[in-house]
């Protein structure tokens, strides 16, 4: 593959991203600037994951999915745009100060990842019923995990709203 370059001067996209970091303000800048978004690194990265050749196979090879099928007929949808917008947010917040405008769209951008996740988590069809028999071998999930995890998802989206409504009046 081959990169467009300057000599000396690294190649385009070297430029691009020294220019674009050179643009966020100092207190923005850095992983513990963005740390909230690490769970969102998570779900994308098990969407990932399970799209892969065959990430999960049983003792006897047979493939798996870890995320239930189910989800994508319905209610990933709305998950993957909430995510998509909460991404873009990122981006946008990254070269520019933030505004009311911003905290409103990370308002709706929040809800519709946050919501659908936590009803999905509560009915107990985020994970495939066949891979969590797999890895737990007969145990039980019990509802107090999954009521934590609805808890946690909500508190965190809250947290999030929370967290841009100061960046904007600030």
């Amino acid at each position: 593959m081959r990169t467009l370059s300057a000599p000396g001067t690294g190649t385009l996209t070297d430029r691009y991203v020294a220019e674009v970091v050179r643009r966020i303000p100092p207190g923005r800048r850095g992983a513990g600037a963005y740390a909230g978004t690490a769970w969102h690194a998570l779900l994308i990265a098990l969407i990932v994951w399970q799209h892969t050749a065959q990430p999960y196979r049983t003792d006897e090879g047979v493939h798996l999915d870890v995320l239930d099928p189910g989800l994508w007929s319905g209610w990933i949808w709305p998950v993957l745009a909430g995510l998509a917008g909460l991404v873009a947010l990122d981006v946008i917040r990254a070269v520019r100060a933030p505004t009311r405008a911003l905290a409103l769209w990370n308002i709706a951008a929040e809800a519709a990842f946050t919501l659908p996740l936590a009803w999905i988590l509560y009915r107990r069809e985020f994970f495939d019923p066949a891979f969590l028999a797999d890895v737990n071998g007969g145990w039980h999930t019990p509802d107090g995990f999954y009521t934590a995890a609805v808890l946690l998802v909500l508190l965190a989206g809250a947290r999030g709203v929370m967290r841009r409504l100061a960046e904007a009046r600030a």
